[in-house]
């Protein structure tokens, strides 16, 4: 996996948290991103400045900490321009994969399906390819 990649695939773990915990169905609420499960294997420092690409690209309400030489980011939810871009890749995706769309096809609403999608996203533990290689001009 190469850097565009796997900043990609933070992003969108990032973002699938965020809505996740604006849904209320995070089983992660309230923990900092670094041990999210699918962030673990992935140093601090690229995270962090992947949180910081989203809270400058407006898709995360958020801020940066500076202490010295030390930087923190840190989010506090999903914003409107964000949940969009999610559900975007939802709509793109399932466009392009029928057994995605087979999978949302009993799912009627935003939060439903958006939860379906990131259930499939991860049931495998990795994004599946052709979700990364449609999202990835979406989340760049």
């Amino acid at each position: 996996m190469n850097e565009k990649e796997r900043d990609v695939k933070i992003r969108i773990v990032i973002l699938f948290e965020c809505c996740k915990r604006a849904y209320g169905q995070s089983e992660n609420e309230g923990k900092f991103f670094y041990v999210i499960p699918e962030l673990q294997e992935y140093d601090n420092k690229v995270i962090d400045a992947n949180m910081i690409y989203l809270i400058n690209e407006n898709l995360v309400r958020g801020g940066v900490d500076e202490a010295g030489s030390f930087s923190t980011p840190w989010i506090t939810r999903i914003n409107s321009t964000g949940m969009e871009l999610v559900e975007k890749m939802v709509n793109e995706s399932e466009s392009q994969i029928p057994e995605l769309k087979t999978e949302l096809k009993d799912e009627k609403g935003t939060q439903e399906r958006v939860m379906s999608f990131i259930k499939y996203c991860f049931k495998n533990k990795e994004i599946p390819i052709p979700i990364m290689n449609i999202v990835k001009d979406i989340v760049l």
